[in-house]
C-alpha cells in the first residue's frame, strides 16, 4: 500500500494552483504569473519529499522480487 498522503500532495498541489490562476483579484498577467511562481516555489519541496517517500514504498517490494527493474 502506498501512503494516502504521499499520493495526494501532487493532486491538492494541481488543485492549489488551480485556485491561483482563478483568483480574480489580479490587476494583470504578470501579477498572476509571479503568484503562481511563488505558489510552486512553495509547494516543490512537499512535492520532493512526497515523490521520494513513494518511490521508497515502490522499491521495497521491487527489491525482494528478482524480475523486476531497480526504479529510478
Amino acid at each position: 500500500m502506498l501512503p494516502m498522503l504521499q499520493v495526494l500532495t501532487p493532486w491538492l498541489g494541481i488543485f492549489g494552483v488551480l485556485l491561483v490562476m482563478a483568483c480574480p483579484w489580479y490587476p494583470d498577467g504578470v501579477v498572476r504569473a509571479l503568484a503562481i511562481f511563488g505558489y510552486a516555489f512553495c509547494c516543490s519541496p512537499f512535492l520532493w519529499v512526497s515523490l521520494g517517500k513513494v518511490m521508497a514504498c515502490l522499491q521495497a517490494p521491487a527489491e525482494r522480487e528478482v524480475f523486476f527493474p531497480k526504479l529510478g
